[in-house]
């Protein structure tokens, strides 16, 4: 018997060749394996790190206000501003009453909103959109509201009201 082991006498082949074939499969396997993990997992986090521009943000919120405006929706409006906002009325509370009482005045009746012409502007973490054109049974204005991107996203910090 001597070098059963050694010769492949008791495998076939020679031991260890089958072995090292065996082994030399595998890391080409797991080579592979790992290549394919590795072009998955980049280009998997390089599609999820894109996600919406900051122009794509704005103009999205720019339509939430809008139709919080046209639904009359005091409420979901002011949930798109900044705790720090600051516009022509006051402060996000004081601007809430503002337009409660508008609301009641009659101000939103037929209210509509037209963003045709409105410019958005980004400059790093602030925003403008000017004129938003307002228009209700009782009145007709343009709008400038302002924009900053703050920790839980981009949020209203401003609105003027030109007549």
């Amino acid at each position: 018997m001597g070098n059963v082991g050694y010769t492949g006498e008791r495998y076939g082949k020679g031991y260890y060749n089958g072995k090292r074939e065996r082994e030399m499969g595998k890391t080409a396997f797991l080579r592979l394996g790992t290549g394919v993990v590795a072009v998955v997992l980049v280009c998997g986090c390089a599609a999820m790190g894109r996600g919406p521009s900051d122009e794509e943000l704005v103009s999205a919120l720019i339509e939430k206000w809008k139709a919080a405006v046209v639904a009359q929706d005091i409420d979901a409006l002011i949930a798109l501003f900044s705790e720090n906002y600051e516009g022509a009325e006051g402060d996000k509370y004081d601007t809430k009453l503002f337009l409660l009482e508008g609301k009641d005045m009659g101000y939103f009746e037929g209210i509509e909103v037209d963003l045709e012409g409105a410019e958005t502007t980004i400059e790093g973490s602030t925003a403008t959109a000017y004129p938003l054109a307002v228009k209700s049974a009782m009145t007709e204005a343009k709008i400038e509201l302002r924009f900053a991107k703050e920790s839980a996203g981009w949020t209203i910090t401003g609105m003027d009201i030109e007549d």
